[in-house]
């Protein structure tokens, strides 16, 4: 199975210290590349309104000249910050190597998958971190499954054509509605993720229950009651939706780079 990662973003304190910090259960990739991946972890907030059933975020970086795959979780009140306030934050990242001479599989689902065996563990405040950290210890692979096409054309097909249409969209940061029908979002997400060749997938910077960062390709939330869901435009993310649905198995090797070419691959 390949070689699963942490990288965690905190100021719960404890015998780690207080104050935020970064904290790897990982190789020595360089300086640099873990400069990357906290500044990405620090940059998520959540929102001010009502708090989603999840908050997670999506992102590809390469590290130690490897790509990974991430999946990164936020909790808004692990435990006490250092002066005993609630709210210390925890943003645990979930980092997976890949093999970009094989077959991706589906690796958002099996990340996601992965985050949920990580509750807050039932510690004191000052244990809590460390009893998490050795969660992430023992933690060190996963098992990646082919992705299911017949689970992915099985999602509302206005689901499927939003999720498409938004992930080739040049605009980023943006607010993507999807139909209350599409529940739970996050595992419906991580489903259309599996329809994309692996490196489109990991170019779709999605989110759910998190601001928006500039990087951020689209941050989901479902449709409030009565809400009129937005009209999707033409374009390649329609055209991809109807080739998927009407029985066109996504392609599962790195060739694809771009829509452009993706869109050549299936005509």
């Amino acid at each position: 199975m390949p070689p699963l990662c942490h990288a965690l973003y905190t100021n719960a304190f404890g015998r780690r210290g207080q104050g935020f910090r970064h904290l790897f259960v990982a190789p020595e990739w360089p300086a640099a590349d873990r400069r990357r991946v906290g500044a990405w972890l620090e940059a998520w907030r959540p929102p001010d309104e009502t708090p989603a059933e999840e908050r997670l975020a999506v992102n590809g970086f390469r590290l130690g000249g490897t790509l990974h795959a991430c999946l990164a979780r936020l909790d808004a009140d692990f435990a006490r910050d250092e002066h005993g306030r609630q709210g210390g934050r925890l943003v645990h990242a979930l980092l997976l190597a890949l093999d970009e001479d094989r077959p991706a599989g589906d690796f958002t689902g099996a990340l996601l998958a992965a985050s949920r065996a990580f509750d807050c563990p039932a510690a004191g405040d000052a244990d809590r971190l460390e009893a998490y950290l050795e969660r992430c210890r023992a933690a060190r692979e996963v098992g990646v499954e082919a992705v299911d096409m017949e689970a992915v054309r099985a999602l509302d097909t206005d689901f499927l054509i939003r999720f498409y249409a938004f992930s080739c969209g040049a605009t980023r940061a943006a607010e993507a509605v999807f139909g209350p029908a599409a529940a739970p979002l996050a595992d419906a997400l991580a489903v259309a993720a599996g329809g994309l060749p692996p490196r489109l997938r990991l170019a779709c910077r999605w989110a759910v229950g998190l601001r928006a960062t500039a990087e951020t390709s689209f941050v989901a939330r479902r449709a409030r009651e009565g809400e009129r869901l937005p009209p999707v435009p033409a374009g390649p993310g329609r055209t991809y939706a109807g080739w998927l649905r009407a029985g066109g198995a996504a392609p599962q090797d790195w060739d694809v780079r771009s829509w452009d070419a993706l869109m050549q691959r299936i005509r």
